[in-house]
């Protein structure tokens, strides 16, 4: 029997280059073995991914989408041979048991707390859809649509991407709509796992952000540097509001305008990436309304309720964000590391250091790793307590909701990937996870609500495993 093509790093740069997911075949950077590697010129490189990709998705479309959708999909598939169009998908179903009750394990801020079981298919789970339509050589039009759990799910959110990609000179593209947000290193990749060793992208250095995409656009530059290719991106937009359960009511998250830079460059082995991003928060205030419409009420009463206020209203801060990443994969090692700082005017909102550093190795199909991540949130706010005994409760929700909601913690992952086929990769994970008790920015005791005061100390295992696949 043959065996399935073995996972590569350049692999998963290549599955979202160009904005296509769709590719089945092996990684075409990577030679057979006993053969030696071949080195092309990045724009060679392109050139291959495209047309290899064109005959690949026209293959098997027409016999996976074609069986599940009728002719309609089968003609559509046919004409992806002169590339015009093409449609691909993306799909994960995961399952995650945490070792802590009342305490679920999220994988991001953004998720439905409240939905998710101890034992839950919600946090991995999910499916995207993507359509790319080139009418004309240097013109591509791009959509793709991501079912996956949140606090409110809608058609609008759930349109990841929605653009106009034109090529008006050689090595510049100018992309228009909604493009995605691009902070990280596996920014584009982040719903698509099987485009990664791990279960999932780190919680500490990916989860504190519910946003994935702009309405805005982007301009990117490209050039031959050494034996590889120098990238530079400059984009700008507004996000779409995404809702955040800090307690138990949820409140909207959103940054109008975002402005960022970032400049890579890669080669057969190496991906490096150093990023900047400017933004203003577009939110009233970062607590749930209830908490503030109490600290507006008593505020005459109390003094100290206004510097609360001031302390929660964010909207018009400032939020920088600054990141680094490198990649090496030489078919046998795979090394992955990311570094952050973020800062922000307000204490109510997350700041500080990111990290996380990954290492695997093949052997076959299968490719086992060790990573660790750590995340450093320090804030704190000192208000004296009211003299008024009936406002301490007030009092005690107000400062916790700032001194415990910090994105502080570490975990230690284990996990192994065996891609099944060419197209279909079988995960399992173990995270042990530690959190102080001001640590809870995604931690949320489920059914305690806005009376959850109680610190947290999370110290908790997380067991996972997914099935990741490509059509």
């Amino acid at each position: 029997m043959d065996q399935p093509p073995a996972f590569s790093y350049r692999y998963l740069i290549s599955l979202v280059s160009n904005e296509v997911v769709s590719k089945t075949h092996p990684d075409p950077m990577r030679s057979p073995p006993g053969r030696a590697l071949s080195r092309r010129t990045p724009a060679s490189k392109d050139s291959a991914m495209r047309a290899m990709n064109r005959r690949s998705f026209a293959a098997c479309s027409a016999a996976l989408m074609g069986s599940f959708f009728g002719a309609s999909i089968v003609g559509a598939s046919e004409s992806a041979l002169d590339g015009s169009l093409s449609v691909s998908g993306f799909g994960t179903l995961g399952l995650v048991y945490s070792s802590q009750p009342d305490l679920p394990f999220v994988r991001e801020i953004s998720q439905n707390i409240d939905a998710i079981e101890r034992i839950s298919a919600r946090q991995d789970s999910r499916l995207g859809i993507q359509i790319n339509y080139q009418p004309l050589p240097e013109l591509e039009l791009v959509a793709q649509v991501v079912v996956r759990d949140k606090v409110d799910n809608t058609l609008s959110n759930s349109v990841e991407w929605a653009f106009a990609k034109w090529e008006p000179i050689p090595a510049t593209s100018l992309r228009l709509g909604r493009v995605g947000l691009d902070l990280f290193l596996l920014s584009d990749q982040r719903n698509i796992a099987y485009s990664y060793s791990w279960v999932r992208p780190p919680v500490e250095f990916y989860g504190w952000l519910p946003l994935y995409s702009l309405d805005g656009g982007d301009l990117t530059w490209r050039t031959d540097l050494g034996d590889g290719q120098l990238k530079a991106k400059l984009f700008a937009g507004r996000s779409l509001p995404a809702d955040v359960k800090l307690t138990g009511n949820p409140i909207r998250f959103a940054v109008s305008p975002a402005v960022g830079i970032n400049i890579s460059w890669e080669d057969v082995h190496w991906r490096w990436r150093a990023g900047y991003t400017r933004s203003r928060v577009d939110l009233d205030y970062a607590a749930p309304s209830d908490l503030i419409d109490a600290l507006k009420q008593v505020a005459p009463l109390w003094p100290h309720a206004q510097t609360l206020l001031d302390s929660f209203e964010v909207r018009g801060t400032d939020l920088t964000y600054a990141g680094v990443g490198g990649a090496y994969d030489d078919g046998r090692w795979q090394i992955i590391g990311e570094y952050s700082r973020t800062a922000v005017e307000r204490v109510s909102m997350p700041r500080g250091k990111k990290a996380y550093l990954s290492v695997g190795h093949r052997f076959g199909a299968w490719l086992p790793y060790l990573m660790y991540a750590d995340s450093t949130d320090r804030r704190s706010l000192v208000v004296a307590e009211p003299g008024n005994p009936m406002l301490t409760p007030l009092w005690v929700a107000s400062t916790a909701a700032i001194n415990q909601r910090s994105m502080t913690q570490r975990t230690w992952s284990l996990g192994a990937r065996w891609d099944v086929a060419s197209n279909t990769a079988l995960k399992f994970q173990f995270d042990h996870v530690s959190a102080p008790p001001e640590g809870r920015w995604l931690w949320y005791r489920q059914g305690a609500g806005g009376s959850d005061l109680m610190p947290l100390h999370v110290d908790t295992n997380v067991f996972s495993a997914t099935l990741d696949v490509l059509f």
